[in-house]
């Protein structure tokens, strides 16, 4: 959990942490998880910016990406 929060640009401290499992309403699976994860998340950019800086990897117009293209920004951002 600690990464996950830490590359979202949170600070991480344990008293964090600690904090987030406690707000659980049960056993953290994955899906709890990214639940959580996404309620924490403040100061992200708009959906229209989002879908514009993906745009920018559309080459054919077809509003997708191609998976070598995102598989090239997940390995070097």
């Amino acid at each position: 959990m600690f990464c996950c929060i830490y590359f979202a640009g949170k600070n991480v401290t344990d008293e964090y942490l600690d904090g987030m499992i406690a707000e659980a309403p049960g056993p953290i699976n994955f899906t709890m998880f990214l639940t959580m994860f996404g309620e924490k998340l403040t100061g992200t950019d708009p959906e229209d910016v989002i879908k514009n800086a993906f745009g920018c990897f559309d080459e054919e117009g077809t509003g997708m990406c191609r998976n070598e293209v995102l598989g090239v920004l997940a390995l070097y951002g």
